[in-house]
C-alpha cells in the first residue's frame, strides 16, 4: 500500500499497554543501525550545552531515564537558562494607571495540537506537566486575521458558512479546479525526487499564486520564514506527505511510524490520555505565571537532582575528541590554560549549528550550511482597553504592503490569564524581520518601536500618539530555516558529526528537527530515550529522512484515545 502498512482497528492500544514508556523501540525515529552503549556503570558522564526549552528538557529526561551513577552537567554560557523562553514584569506609570505588568518577550503559548493525527509533541508537554506539578490553560478559540493587499484584516474562515462571504476563500477559489486537475493527472504512491521551496509546490498542486501568498503569511507566522526559500518536504508535514502517499482505508490515516512509536509509549500513560482528552482550544500556556514558569520549574528540578551539575555563566569554548579514551574534552570560559578540560562519554549540543561548529576543533563545514532567521520584537501596553479587534493576531504575507518589514501582530492581551494585581489594558506583541533581515540590516530597538507604532496605527487605528508602555529586544538567529535541501544538509552534517566525534556527540534542537517550544520539549524527551536504549547511545540525534516506508496507516479509533476528532 503505497510502502506503509495499515494498523488494524483497536491494535494501538493492544500493543502500547504492553511496553514501558521507556521501551527501546524508536520513540523518536525509526530503527537505526545497532551500537554499543557503554557499560551503565559508576563514572559515566553526560554533558548538555545550551539551557534553553531543549536543554533543560533534555538534562530533566536524562536525570530520569540514567542510572542514579550516571554524572549531569548543563552548561549556560549566559546567566539564566531558558534560553529564548522569558517571562518578566515591567512597572508601569501612562495616562494615569500605574502598576505592573507581564511581558512575554518570546514564544508566549504552546501549540494544543489538540485535533492533529500526524505529530504528538503535547503528549511529552502533559507528562512533563504532570512530573512538575504544572497547570495549563487553554483559552478560548479566537479570530486569526491575515493582513491583505488593501491593509485590512480578514478574519480566517472556519466555518462553512463564513468561507462563503470570505475575501480570502474567494481569492483562492481557481485553486479548486487546479487542484482537481492536478489530482487527477498526480499518481499517489510516489514522491517527487527533488525538494520544492512551499511557494513552487503550491503553485504545482493547485496552479494559484493567491494560494502561495496566504501560506506566505503563514510561514511568516511559524517560522518568520521566506515561502520561496522554505522546503516544502520539511516545512507542509501532512498536507505534502498525504498528496503524494497512497491513500488509507476508509476510517484510517497515515502517519510517521516515529509518531506512532511516540503515540503508543505516551498514549499508555493514563494521567497524559487524561490531560490529552480534555476540551482545550488550539492554544496552551501557565495562566498569568507565564511561560517561563515551565523552565523555571525544570530548573528547580534539576537542582534537586544530585547527579545533575548546572553551570550557569560558563561558556564552552572548545570540543575535541580523544581518541584514546573515546571521550569528548570539554573546554569552557573560565579554565586557565594550565587546567584540563573536562571529559564526557557523550555531549548533547542544543546550541545553534553555527556555534558548534566554531567551538568544534574537528572542521564541521555542514553546520554552517544550517541557516537561521534573527527577529525583534516589540511590546506595547496601551492603559485603553479593547484596542484591538478580538482574537489571537494577524500575520502579514508577502503581497501586502510592508514597510516596516512585519511577520505579524499577537494581541497577548486576548490569549492572557491577567493576575489579580496586574494593570489591565491592550497588550500587543510585534514581530518584525525574520527572512527580511537576510537582505536588510535590523533597526535598532529604538526605530523599532517607531515601525510597530507606525504599523499598528495603520492596520488596527492605534495612534502614534496614545500613550503606551512599550520596550523592544533584538533575538538574533533565533528561528531555524528548514530550506530546500534541508535534508541532504542534515544528512552530511550527521555524518560529519558521527565521523569526527566516533558518536560521542549529538546535537538536538529546532535546527535538526522542528521549530518552536513544542518542539523543543518532544526533542529533548526523543534524545534522552535514545541514550537509554541500547541501540541509540552513539547517535548523532539527527533523524533520517522521510521516505514511502517512514509511514504506517493507524484508525482514527485508536488515535481517539489522545484526541477529540470527533464523529
Amino acid at each position: 500500500m503505497g510502502g506503509h502498512r495499515r494498523l488494524t482497528d483497536g491494535g494501538l492500544l493492544r500493543l502500547s499497554r504492553g511496553r514501558p514508556a521507556n521501551s527501546a523501540e524508536g520513540l523518536g525515529g525509526r530503527p537505526r543501525q545497532a551500537t554499543t552503549a557503554p557499560a551503565d556503570g559508576p563514572g559515566r558522564r553526560i554533558a548538555v550545552i545550551g539551557g534553553g526549552l531543549t536543554g533543560l528538557t533534555t538534562a530533566y529526561r536524562l536525570a530520569k531515564q540514567q542510572p542514579t551513577s550516571t554524572s549531569i552537567t548543563l552548561y549556560e554560557a549566559s546567566d539564566r537558562l531558558g534560553g529564548w523562553i522569558r517571562t518578566d514584569s515591567a512597572q508601569v506609570d501612562v495616562g494615569g494607571v500605574r502598576g505592573h505588568i507581564r511581558l512575554e518577550r518570546g514564544p508566549r503559548t504552546l501549540s494544543s495540537l489538540h485535533t492533529s493525527t500526524w505529530r504528538f509533541d503535547d503528549l511529552a508537554l502533559y507528562h512533563l506537566c504532570n512530573d512538575l506539578g504544572l497547570s495549563l490553560v487553554s483559552p478560548p478559540d479566537g479570530s486569526r486575521y491575515i493582513l491583505d493587499a488593501d491593509q485590512r484584516l480578514e478574519a480566517l474562515p472556519t466555518k462553512a458558512w463564513e468561507m462563503m462571504g470570505s475575501r480570502l476563500v474567494r481569492n483562492c477559489f481557481g485553486a479548486l479546479p487546479g487542484y482537481a486537475l492536478r489530482r487527477l493527472l498526480t499518481r499517489r504512491g510516489s514522491v517527487p525526487s527533488s525538494d520544492l521551496d512551499v511557494s513552487s509546490w503550491l503553485r504545482t498542486v493547485t496552479m494559484s499564486r493567491a494560494v502561495a501568498d496566504l501560506a506566505s503569511a503563514l510561514m511568516h507566522g511559524v517560522y518568520g520564514g521566506d515561502v520561496d526559500r522554505l522546503s516544502a518536504r520539511q516545512v507542509l508535514g501532512p498536507m505534502y506527505w498525504r498528496y503524494h502517499l497512497e491513500r488509507p482505508a476508509r476510517g484510517h490515516v497515515v502517519m510517521p511510524r516515529s509518531e506512532l512509536a511516540f503515540l503508543r509509549a505516551w498514549g499508555a500513560d493514563a494521567r497524559v490520555r487524561e490531560m490529552a482528552k480534555r476540551d482545550k482550544g488550539a492554544l496552551l500556556h501557565f495562566g498569568s505565571a507565564g511561560l517561563e514558569s515551565l523552565t523555571g520549574a525544570l530548573e528547580r528540578a534539576l537542582s534537586e537532582k544530585q547527579n545533575v551539575t548546572i553551570r550557569k555563566g560558563c561558556a564552552v569554548q572548545g570540543l575535541s575528541f580523544d581518541q584514546e579514551s573515546s571521550q569528548v574534552m570539554v573546554k569552557t570560559s573560565p579554565s586557565s590554560t594550565s587546567s584540563p578540560p573536562a571529559t564526557y562519554d557523550k555531549v548533547i549540543a542544543t546550541i545553534l549549528p553555527h556555534q558548534l561548529a566554531r567551538i568544534s576543533s574537528t572542521p564541521l563545514p555542514s553546520l554552517d550550511s544550517l541557516q537561521s532567521v534573527s527577529v525583534m520584537t516589540v511590546n506595547l501596553w496601551y492603559p485603553r482597553a479593547r484596542l484591538n479587534p478580538p482574537g489571537f493576531g494577524y500575520l502579514i504575507p508577502r503581497n501586502a504592503p510592508n514597510p516596516e518589514l512585519a511577520l505579524g501582530v499577537f494581541f497577548d492581551s486576548d490569549v492572557d490569564v491577567v493576575g489579580a494585581d496586574e494593570a489591565t489594558g491592550t497588550k500587543l506583541f510585534v514581530l518584525l524581520g525574520g527572512h527580511h533581515y537576510d537582505v536588510v540590516d535590523a533597526p535598532s530597538e529604538t526605530r523599532a518601536v517607531d515601525q510597530a507604532k507606525a504599523l499598528v496605527e495603520r492596520h488596527l487605528g492605534i495612534a502614534r500618539r496614545e500613550a503606551c508602555f512599550v520596550d523592544a529586544r533584538f533575538a538574533p538567529h533565533c528561528i531555524p530555516q528548514p530550506l530546500v535541501g534541508h535534508e541532504h544538509r542534515l544528512a552530511l552534517a550527521s555524518h560529519h558529526i558521527g565521523t569526527a566525534f566516533a558518536g560521542t556527540l549529538a546535537v538536538v534542537g529546532g535546527s535538526y528537527s522542528r521549530v518552536g517550544a513544542l518542539a523543543a520539549i518532544r526533542s529533548g524527551y526523543d534524545m534522552a530515550h535514545r541514550l537509554s536504549s541500547r541501540h541509540g547511545w552513539l547517535d548523532t540525534g539527527i533523524e533520517p529522512g522521510l521516505d514511502l516506508d517512514s509511514f504506517v496507516d493507524v484508525a482514527e479509533a485508536d488515535i481517539r484515545t489522545v484526541r477529540n476528532l470527533g464523529r
